[in-house]
């Protein structure tokens, strides 16, 4: 099997108030859902989440917050992994936010490990600043952030060119090292 990774996996999902409808153009970096992208093959998904006021946790990409929560994206990945067991799949997760939740955060992460048996988390992390605070599963992949459609912002730009060959428009695939990429 392929390994495909999608970067900043949530930002397919619809978002959540005004401001989070107003920015998706600019913090979309994916055009397929949670479920679309599992059906495509991805098995790598980097989930940045966000304590928002009410006291949830939910998927977010700068000031983009998701309509669903982490707990619900979680569940569902958790069920579809559950049915294929051949392929195992794995989540990277990521505080968006600043180091005075990184305790906490930890501690969520942990209770989302068991509470999700099908899913192997692989590093927990940290965006502002960046910094990784626990690797729990060490995984062989790399970031390219390749789009493999017309659909990212940059694209839209007067120089496709340049950003054809930023981006390498045609990535291989392999099932030894898994490849993040932008727009699945």
């Amino acid at each position: 099997m392929q390994k495909i990774a999608t970067h900043n996996s949530c930002t397919g999902e619809a978002g959540r108030g005004l401001l989070s409808k107003l920015l998706t153009p600019f913090a979309r970096c994916q055009g397929k859902n949670i479920y679309e992208q599992f059906q495509s093959g991805c098995r790598l998904f980097d989930i940045r989440a966000r304590l928002t006021r009410d006291g949830i946790y939910r998927p977010a990409h700068g000031l983009w917050t998701c309509r669903r929560t982490i707990i619900d994206i979680l569940a569902q990945l958790n069920d579809m992994a559950g049915q294929d067991r051949m392929h195992p799949t794995y989540v990277m997760m990521t505080y968006e936010g600043k180091l005075d939740y990184t305790p906490s955060f930890t501690t969520v992460v942990h209770s989302w490990m068991s509470r999700f048996p099908n899913l192997t988390f692989t590093k927990v992390g940290l965006r502002k600043p960046w910094k990784t605070l626990e690797i729990v599963h060490e995984i062989s992949f790399r970031y390219g952030f390749i789009p493999l459609n017309r659909q990212h912002w940059q694209m839209w730009l007067p120089i496709p060119r340049l950003w054809q060959l930023i981006y390498c428009p045609h990535p291989t695939f392999d099932d030894t090292t898994f490849k993040m990429v932008d727009f699945l």
